[in-house]
């Protein structure tokens, strides 16, 4: 892809959570690894896994809008599809990236202890290593 069209395409997706940052009604949803999450996130976003990402939202009311922000395509094309089989009518995915939710304004935090390790299932602790692999497949250490 040309870096025209790449920016351009963040640029786009920039705008339109900057709009849906002004809502109270949106909520941002963090495929990638609990790693990744842990050493950067937008604010106000929550991680999750594919399976649990319904559990995610608890009671929100299914018309709020969902943000999906994950490392693969894939896997949050079908944490998507997951969402609207159980009735959330507005999902969209973060296809730009973490950098987009900055351009936007969310600031970026760092969580070191959240999630908790007992909650991190995407990887195992091994002494004093995390080894594992994450649900979209990619090693981490």
């Amino acid at each position: 892809m040309a870096c025209r069209d790449y920016w351009s395409r963040c640029d786009r997706a920039a705008d339109a959570l900057r709009r849906l940052r002004e809502t109270d009604r949106v909520h941002l949803i963090d495929l990638r690894s609990s790693a990744a999450y842990r050493t950067g996130h937008p604010e106000g976003a929550h991680w999750s896994i594919r399976p649990r990402v319904i559990e995610a939202l608890g009671n929100a009311p299914r018309s709020n809008r969902v943000v999906l922000l994950a490392d693969s395509s894939e896997l949050a094309a079908l944490a998507a599809a997951d969402l609207r089989d159980a009735g959330f009518t507005s999902v969209s995915i973060a296809n730009a990236g973490i950098d987009t939710f900055e351009q936007a304004g969310y600031s970026i935090g760092a969580s070191p202890a959240s999630p908790s390790d007992s909650e991190r299932i995407d990887s195992m602790l091994c002494g004093n290593l995390r080894v594992g692999r994450s649900v979209d497949g990619s090693n981490h250490q």
